[in-house]
Parts: structure tokens; sequence; C-alpha cells
């Protein structure tokens, strides 16, 4: 039998956790203080339903970047940039309600039209399955919050009025979004550009885990995004961490120097698309 056992692959590659910990250890370093931080904030008492989704959404960031961890260190970058791709859209809509409260509503509330939507993709023997009492509570909902989704007699496909781009432009990252959240985009959906993205030039053939392809990258933009978005909700439940916010911050920048990533507002990196396998 040739190849790794099928366990293996399961559990990853132990052989990659050394050098990938040793080539990144500036990153890992700094970790355990962020989710440590992260953690005492998010046990601060807060009232208000902006302050408790965002919390939520910050709690999402976390496990996300843990998750961004396990791949990294196991050499599966293409995959770790797909979760990567997440947070940063989490991150957008964390910036977007802190600075916007009263647009949680809309977020909490799209929620309805989703499941109306999904609703309506049943067949009538789905639907006749489901209690009849929920499925009239969730079309009184759905008439109560309707109207304030559309316009001109179409309802928009989104919680927000302003698209993703917009809400990335307001945060300053508009150039992240057209680069690094563009490559994510098509790492997640799989378009031919995916293919040429994990294409590894030397070898003239795919990036196999366990590969070092991307892993920067990936680290660069999960931990990133996880500290921009910490900032965000301290800022908005106004407790006095600036000191160790700061402190974060510069060991991100150092660890980002360290790996030869841009250290730019947007944090960008060196690699582009077509140097992936380079």
């Amino acid at each position: 039998m040739s190849g790794p056992h099928p366990i293996t692959v399961i559990a990853g590659f132990p052989e990659m956790w050394g050098p990938v910990f040793q080539e990144y250890k500036p990153f890992f370093a700094t970790v355990e203080k962020l989710v440590s931080l992260h953690n005492r904030v998010i046990r601060v008492p807060v009232e208000g339903q902006a302050q408790q989704v965002v919390g939520g959404l910050l709690r999402l960031m976390t496990n996300d970047y843990g998750a961004v961890l396990a791949l990294v260190m196991n050499g599966y970058g293409v995959q770790a940039m797909k979760i990567v791709r997440s947070m940063f859209e989490a991150e957008c809509n964390i910036h977007y309600l802190t600075k916007n409260p009263d647009a949680v509503n809309d977020y909490v509330d799209f929620n309805v039209i989703e499941r109306k939507n999904l609703y309506d993709l049943m067949d009538d023997k789905q639907k006749s399955r489901l209690d009849p009492a929920d499925v009239a509570s969730m079309l009184a909902e759905y008439d109560a919050v309707a109207p304030r989704f559309t316009k001109i007699g179409k309802l928009r496909r989104e919680w927000c009025e302003k698209t993703l781009y917009q809400r990335a432009e307001a945060v300053g990252l508009k150039e992240l979004y057209v680069t690094i959240y563009r490559w994510m985009c098509s790492m997640h959906h799989a378009d031919f550009s995916s293919i040429v993205y994990s294409h590894d030039a030397s070898a003239d053939d795919l990036h196999m885990a366990p590969s070092h392809a991307w892993l920067d990258q990936a680290l660069v933009n999960a931990h990133g995004s996880l500290l921009r978005a910490l900032h965000h909700y301290v800022d908005m439940i106004n407790v006095s961490l600036e000191s160790e916010m700061q402190e974060l911050a510069t060991e991100y920048k150092e660890a980002c120097r360290s790996i030869g990533a841009v250290n730019s507002e947007t944090q960008s990196m060196k690699s582009k698309p077509e140097q992936a396998g380079g």
C-alpha cells in the first residue's frame, strides 16, 4: 500500500507541526495573548442587542481562527484561506454594526427572510411535515419584516443595504477586498482561478497537502482580521485596553515583517496569485 494511511490524512501531518511552528513562531507566540485578551473582553457584561450580536460574531471568528491554525499546522493552506474568507466577511460586519448599531435589527430580522426563502423551496411533502403553528408564526414574522427589505417591489438579497465591498471600503480594507478576498472567493467557489492559485510551478502540479503554499497569507490575514475585529468590539463596549491592544498590534506587525509580509494599512502580502507556486 503506497501513500499515507487514510487515518493519518484525516488527523493531519505531524511531520509538519515542528517546521511550521518554527517558521511562523512570532505568530504563534502572540496567538495566546490575542486569544487570552479576547476571552477577557468577551466576559465583560454588555447590554443591548448590538453588543450581544457583535460579541457573538467575535466568538465565531475566534473559533474560525483556531481552525485556521489547525489547518496551517498541517499544511492545508488553501483550505485555511477559505476560512479566512469567512473571517474577513465577519470583520466587515462587525465594523459596520459597531458604527451603525441600529442596523443590528436588519442583521437579525433578515433571518426571517432566509427562513421564508427556504420554506418556498420545499415541496408539498416537505411542508406537510412542519408544524402548522410554526409555519403560521414564520409567515406572520415575514409579513412584518419584509417591507423593510423591499424596494420598488423587489426583495433585496442581503441584510445590509451596503455591499460587502462598501463595508470593506468603509473600514479601510478596500485593497484587501480587491486582492486577497477575491483570491479567497475563487478558492471557495472552485472557479478556474482556484486551480491557478493552487498550482505549484516548480513541480508543474497542484499543491497537495502537506504543503507550505498559502500558509503565510492565511496566518497574516486571519490574525489581522481577528485583531481588528476585537479592537472594534473593545471600542464599542467602551473598555479601556489601549495599551494591551497596542502591544498586540505591534507584535502583529513584527510577525508580518518576520515572514516578509508587507506592513501596510491593509496588511497586503507581497505574494500575488501568479506567484503562488514560486
